[in-house]
């Protein structure tokens, strides 16, 4: 990363960097004001580029005024401009300080795993149209496969990066971007939650030390990164809700950026027969779900060992995690919770799928089918027996 500070001495621009091992200040004529500033940063960021490529040479840049003269010398056409992959890498570096940390996790994810094997090697003014539509198409052929758990959704956010990329390129080396094609169209995700029949063959089967998790998981209406991230000064028993500020991304504790998802979850009487067992067991703790080394219990074990393999011993047919909030508005809608209040237990900005599942669960309630409280009573005195 190139700094630009300004030299007490002179009171002119500084700009100060890491090259071959060495640290290098190189100073500009330009004094400190609001326009000099942009022309040390347009500089700058060609220092950045020549670095990257391997085309930095110190001699272009003893002062500015040879370096502007240099530039103007040499045709864009003859400069070998950075390849798509290590440009991203620089992008990523400047733009990362906007993203949320599990937001500049994911990106990078998605640059590494999609963008680079298509994009990396060529350079970033010779990616045409022709580019993105191969790797529109590429993208397009993983969505048929089973095997490949990626929604069109996600695959538009991977497109859209590239543009993103490729459109800041562009305007650091003063060529047109290439036209960016239709975004993908597909399957949504269906909103299929548990029924009441499903969710007792799940809790029987899951492990009995994360019985309570399951619980909670099934009917707060919190997210699993929220739920591995809470620690009992968030639970207030006595006022009746679960304060959410933190997820755990990466096994990493970070805060809540959304405005829906900084809520107070409501404790039902699910959650409070639940919480006050999970309490028994770790009130001396920091964290309500913990391992046995008295840290937070990993999310991403939950997801990748125990989920899938829980559904499938209790022969409950196969869906995602996310199918756990649908189910937890349900009992919250058979509860008599109003649409604005189930929004806000699950931490929702779009009300419209919660419309379908009210009238399910109207159905539910009439029918007599909802989940009862002595059930989970006796399911989880039998279980703790059953372990001991």
């Amino acid at each position: 990363m190139i700094k630009i500070t300004r030299c007490n001495e002179t009171d002119c621009l500084v700009l100060s960097f890491q090259y071959l091992g060495s640290a290098v200040n190189l100073r500009t004529p330009y004094p400190e004001n609001t326009a000099n500033r942009k022309i040390v940063r347009a500089i700058a960021r060609r220092i950045a580029a020549e670095l990257i490529s391997g085309n930095f040479n110190m001699d272009d840049y003893l002062n500015a005024d040879a370096k502007a003269k240099v530039l103007q010398k040499l045709p864009l056409l003859q400069r070998s401009l950075p390849t798509f992959s290590s440009y991203a890498s620089s992008w990523l570096s400047f733009q990362g300080a906007n993203f949320a940390p599990a937001s500049r996790h994911n990106v990078r994810t998605m640059i590494e795993r999609y963008l680079v094997p298509t994009l990396g090697g060529l350079e970033v003014n010779k990616i045409s149209d022709h580019e993105l539509l191969l790797l529109r198409l590429s993208l397009r052929q993983q969505l048929p496969d089973d095997s490949i758990n990626l929604s069109a959704a996600r695959l538009n956010q991977v497109f859209r990066i590239a543009g993103q990329i490729l459109i800041d390129a562009a305007a650091n080396y003063g060529y047109l971007p290439p036209l960016r094609p239709l975004l993908l169209t597909g399957r949504k995700q269906d909103i299929d939650p548990f029924t009441p029949q499903e969710t007792e063959e799940l809790l029987r089967h899951v492990p009995v030390i994360l019985l309570e998790l399951f619980q909670v998981m099934l009917f707060s209406g919190m997210r699993l990164a929220e739920i591995c991230a809470l620690q009992w000064a968030d639970v207030d028993f006595e006022l009746g809700h679960i304060r959410i500020r933190h997820a755990m991304v990466n096994d990493r504790m970070q805060l809540l950026r959304t405005s829906a998802r900084v809520r107070d979850v409501m404790l039902t009487e699910q959650l409070r027969l639940a919480l006050g067992r999970q309490y028994l067991k770790t009130s001396h703790l920091q964290w309500v779900f913990t391992t046995d080394s008295s840290k937070p219990i990993s999310a991403k074990t939950i997801a990748a060992r125990v989920w899938h393999r829980a559904l499938q011993q209790s022969g409950v047919r196969s869906r995602s995690l996310q199918q756990c909030l649908w189910t937890a508005a349900v009992e919250l809608f058979a509860d008599g919770a109003n649409l604005s209040q189930v929004a806000s237990q699950l931490g929702l900005i779009n009300w419209r799928p919660l419309i379908a599942l009210q009238h399910s669960a109207a159905l539910s309630r009439n029918l007599n089918q909802t989940l009862a409280i002595p059930f989970l009573t006796t399911l989880n005195d039998d279980r703790q027996e059953g372990d001991m």
